[in-house]
């Protein structure tokens, strides 16, 4: 057995626990924290974590029983650290780690100056503090005593997507977006409009559970729609998408009668403004209410809450059916399944 460590965003580790469930029902969630889920697997499973699409990032864990960190450097627990190494360098390829870095607390100490020196040898790999491919932490572990060595599965982290090869202030992050589309609970038969899809972030997470009956991204910004296509053509996932150049408000979408709307509203700091939020919220609320189908749902995500909540009573035209809470380089934004009003 191995023990993973699951770095997630604050507000995204039951969706996470949810994707453990369905892409290792043999493993065992040992303990879950705000910003973590560490899991006990088969050694033949720890592949499946690199297609998490809710974590930041992965980690193969290593506890050993020292009182300091300078125990690491004993020829028994560098054998076990590049043994695990070597493991993580045959499941990597044919993208095998070069190099490594290390992030710990005190990293520029004497002990772990030479920890790095030690591990060098030991591993083959050179220590490069900037660009190292294979990042290393070392900490005291989540429980008990001892020491915890980190070694993440991938040179860069699951929650960067290789097909963003196109971004812009404000795109939501990649592992939020993820979680927003596990809330609409995904089918073949969906009919799926982003009204507010930007660079594509969340078309294309949508588009990576499978290809619904229609896939539909809708920006009044004609370059963030040309992103949103290159983003698309990066990420060879198969699938036609429709990028609709225009207003969410009065957007024609030529018939077609959404079932499932999903919008990251401007937050009125990097992208749009407050004083915008006042007139755009209730106005983007009546006008998905207008293109839906009967039976749709509308989920929202914003940091402008109060403004949203003014919307959401001016409006009339939407319910809230569920909410959650993420943190964000320092915001909590809010995402609301709606349904429509009966």
């Amino acid at each position: 057995m191995a023990t993973i460590v699951l770095e997630v965003l604050e507000g995204v580790a039951p969706f996470t626990a949810a994707e453990v469930r369905e892409l290792m029902p043999g493993a065992t969630i040992v303990r879950t924290a705000p910003t973590e889920l560490e899991l006990s697997v088969d050694d033949d499973d720890m592949a499946l974590a690199l297609r998490f699409r809710t974590a930041v990032a992965a980690y193969r864990s290593l506890v050993f029983d020292v009182a300091r960190p300078r125990a690491l450097r004993t020829p028994e627990s560098l054998k076990v650290i590049a043994a695990a190494t070597v493991d993580l360098q045959q499941r990597a390829r044919p993208r095998r780690f070069r190099s490594f870095r290390l992030s710990a607390a005190g990293r520029d100490s004497e002990d772990l100056v030479m920890w790095c020196s030690a591990f060098a040898s030991a591993s083959g790999l050179a220590h490069d503090d900037t660009d190292g491919e294979l990042l290393v932490r070392i900490r005291r572990p989540s429980a008990g005593s001892g020491w915890e060595v980190l070694l993440r599965l991938t040179p860069r982290p699951l929650a960067t997507r290789e097909w963003r090869v196109v971004d812009r202030p404000g795109a939501l992050n990649a592992t939020v977006a993820a979680a927003l589309v596990r809330t609409t609970h995904p089918a073949p038969e969906d009919v799926f409009v982003d009204v507010t899809c930007g660079t594509g972030t969340i078309v294309l997470e949508r588009l990576a559970v499978g290809m619904p009956a229609a896939l539909t991204g809708v920006d009044i910004d004609a370059e963030a729609l040309d992103a949103a296509r290159a983003n698309q053509r990066a990420s060879r996932l198969r699938g036609r998408i429709s990028w609709v150049h225009a207003d969410a408000i009065s957007a024609d979408l030529e018939g077609l009668k959404p079932t499932r709307l999903v919008a990251n509203l401007p937050w009125g700091t990097l992208v749009g403004s407050h004083e915008g939020n006042e007139s755009l919220y209730p106005a983007i609320l009546d006008a998905a209410a207008r293109i839906a189908a009967p039976d749709a749902t509308f989920c929202v995500l914003t940091h402008d809450l109060r403004r949203f909540e003014r919307a959401l009573d001016s409006s009339g035209a939407w319910t809230v059916d569920a909410e959650w809470r993420f943190f964000q380089k320092g915001h909590r934004p809010r995402l609301q399944r709606l349904v429509l009003a009966r």
